[in-house]
Protein backbone atom coordinates (compact mmCIF):
# COMPACT_ATOMS: atom_id res chain seq x y z
CA UNK A 1 0.00 0.00 0.00
CA UNK A 2 0.99 3.64 -0.28
CA UNK A 3 -0.14 4.83 2.56
CA UNK A 4 -0.83 8.17 0.94
CA UNK A 5 -4.16 9.91 2.70
CA UNK A 6 -7.05 9.70 0.82
CA UNK A 7 -7.63 13.78 0.51
CA UNK A 8 -3.89 13.71 -1.26
CA UNK A 9 -5.11 11.18 -3.41
CA UNK A 10 -8.05 13.25 -4.57
CA UNK A 11 -5.99 16.16 -5.08
CA UNK A 12 -3.76 14.16 -7.68
CA UNK A 13 -6.71 12.62 -8.90
CA UNK A 14 -8.42 16.84 -9.47
CA UNK A 15 -4.97 18.11 -11.27
CA UNK A 16 -4.87 15.15 -13.54
CA UNK A 17 -8.45 14.97 -14.96
CA UNK A 18 -10.32 18.50 -13.48
CA UNK A 19 -12.75 17.09 -11.32
CA UNK A 20 -12.21 15.06 -7.96
CA UNK A 21 -12.81 11.69 -7.30
CA UNK A 22 -16.33 11.43 -5.50
CA UNK A 23 -17.53 13.48 -8.58
CA UNK A 24 -16.13 11.25 -10.74
CA UNK A 25 -17.52 8.41 -8.94
CA UNK A 26 -20.92 10.22 -8.97
CA UNK A 27 -20.78 10.59 -12.88
CA UNK A 28 -19.68 6.87 -13.21
CA UNK A 29 -22.75 5.79 -11.23
CA UNK A 30 -25.04 8.22 -12.71
CA UNK A 31 -23.94 7.08 -16.19
CA UNK A 32 -25.41 3.61 -14.98
CA UNK A 33 -28.18 4.69 -13.46
CA UNK A 34 -29.51 6.06 -16.75
CA UNK A 35 -29.48 2.97 -18.30
CA UNK A 36 -31.24 1.22 -15.77
CA UNK A 37 -33.99 3.85 -15.72
CA UNK A 38 -34.76 3.06 -18.61
CA UNK A 39 -36.35 -0.16 -17.96
CA UNK A 40 -39.48 1.18 -16.88
CA UNK A 41 -40.13 -2.31 -14.50
CA UNK A 42 -37.62 -1.11 -12.20
CA UNK A 43 -38.50 1.48 -9.36
CA UNK A 44 -36.40 4.27 -9.09
CA UNK A 45 -35.64 3.09 -5.44
CA UNK A 46 -33.98 -0.05 -6.78
CA UNK A 47 -31.78 1.88 -9.62
CA UNK A 48 -30.58 4.36 -6.79
CA UNK A 49 -29.49 1.37 -4.63
CA UNK A 50 -28.14 -1.01 -7.54
CA UNK A 51 -26.03 2.18 -8.37
CA UNK A 52 -24.50 2.96 -5.18
CA UNK A 53 -26.53 5.75 -3.99
CA UNK A 54 -27.68 5.10 0.15
CA UNK A 55 -31.20 6.50 -0.19
CA UNK A 56 -33.23 7.55 -3.04
CA UNK A 57 -33.17 11.33 -2.07
CA UNK A 58 -29.31 11.62 -2.58
CA UNK A 59 -30.12 10.06 -6.21
CA UNK A 60 -32.84 12.33 -6.79
CA UNK A 61 -30.38 15.15 -5.65
CA UNK A 62 -27.50 13.99 -8.12
CA UNK A 63 -29.41 13.56 -10.98
CA UNK A 64 -31.52 16.92 -11.04
CA UNK A 65 -28.19 18.45 -10.31
CA UNK A 66 -26.75 17.00 -13.54
CA UNK A 67 -29.28 16.43 -15.68
CA UNK A 68 -31.84 19.21 -14.45
CA UNK A 69 -34.52 16.78 -13.83
CA UNK A 70 -35.51 14.06 -11.60
CA UNK A 71 -35.20 10.83 -12.81
CA UNK A 72 -38.95 10.33 -12.58
CA UNK A 73 -38.77 13.08 -15.60
CA UNK A 74 -36.19 11.24 -17.19
CA UNK A 75 -37.82 7.86 -17.33
CA UNK A 76 -41.19 9.70 -18.65
CA UNK A 77 -39.37 12.19 -21.17
CA UNK A 78 -38.11 8.46 -22.51
CA UNK A 79 -41.67 6.74 -22.62
CA UNK A 80 -43.32 10.03 -23.89
CA UNK A 81 -41.48 10.30 -27.41
CA UNK A 82 -39.68 8.42 -29.62
CA UNK A 83 -35.83 7.98 -28.74
CA UNK A 84 -33.20 10.01 -30.23
CA UNK A 85 -31.03 8.45 -33.87
CA UNK A 86 -28.48 7.50 -31.30
CA UNK A 87 -30.79 4.49 -29.77
CA UNK A 88 -32.11 3.72 -32.74
CA UNK A 89 -30.55 -0.06 -33.39
CA UNK A 90 -28.41 0.08 -36.94
CA UNK A 91 -29.83 -0.44 -40.40
CA UNK A 92 -28.48 -2.76 -42.53
CA UNK A 93 -26.47 -0.54 -44.24
CA UNK A 94 -24.99 1.19 -41.35
CA UNK A 95 -24.21 -2.52 -39.73
CA UNK A 96 -22.47 -3.61 -42.89
CA UNK A 97 -20.46 -0.25 -42.81
CA UNK A 98 -19.62 0.00 -39.13
CA UNK A 99 -18.48 -3.50 -39.79
CA UNK A 100 -16.30 -2.92 -42.62
CA UNK A 101 -14.90 -0.04 -40.96
CA UNK A 102 -13.88 -2.34 -37.77
CA UNK A 103 -12.62 -4.54 -40.24
CA UNK A 104 -10.44 -2.45 -41.86
CA UNK A 105 -9.03 -0.63 -38.80
CA UNK A 106 -8.27 -4.16 -36.93
CA UNK A 107 -5.83 -4.86 -40.31
CA UNK A 108 -3.83 -1.86 -39.34
CA UNK A 109 -0.51 -2.18 -38.03
CA UNK A 110 -0.60 0.96 -35.67
CA UNK A 111 -3.01 3.68 -34.89
CA UNK A 112 -1.21 5.97 -36.63
CA UNK A 113 -2.63 4.72 -39.52
CA UNK A 114 -6.26 5.80 -38.99
CA UNK A 115 -5.98 8.45 -41.30
CA UNK A 116 -10.27 8.45 -41.90
CA UNK A 117 -10.19 10.65 -38.67
CA UNK A 118 -7.13 13.25 -39.60
CA UNK A 119 -10.13 15.75 -40.43
CA UNK A 120 -11.61 15.49 -37.20
CA UNK A 121 -10.76 16.11 -33.62
CA UNK A 122 -10.31 12.21 -33.22
CA UNK A 123 -6.48 12.85 -33.12
CA UNK A 124 -6.61 15.03 -30.67
CA UNK A 125 -8.92 13.04 -28.45
CA UNK A 126 -6.52 10.28 -28.70
CA UNK A 127 -3.26 12.41 -27.84
CA UNK A 128 -4.73 13.52 -24.89
CA UNK A 129 -5.97 10.30 -24.11
CA UNK A 130 -2.36 8.88 -24.39
CA UNK A 131 -1.31 11.41 -21.97
CA UNK A 132 -4.03 10.62 -19.40
CA UNK A 133 -2.96 7.04 -19.71
CA UNK A 134 0.56 7.63 -19.13
CA UNK A 135 -0.11 9.67 -15.94
CA UNK A 136 -2.50 7.35 -14.54
CA UNK A 137 0.13 4.97 -15.53
CA UNK A 138 2.36 6.84 -13.15
CA UNK A 139 0.28 7.41 -10.52
CA UNK A 140 -0.26 3.99 -10.62
CA UNK A 141 3.14 3.20 -9.86
CA UNK A 142 3.40 5.51 -7.04
CA UNK A 143 0.06 3.76 -5.18
CA UNK A 144 2.04 0.56 -5.70
CA UNK A 145 5.60 1.80 -4.17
Amino acid sequence: MSHYSTAYLSRIFKAELGINFYEYLTRCRLQHAIADLEDSNRKIADVALKNGFQEVKSFNLMFKRHFGQTPSNYREHLSNGPRSAFKQPLTPTQTAWVQAQMTHWAQLATVDQLSACESCAYKLHFEEYQALKTKVAQLKNLLNQ
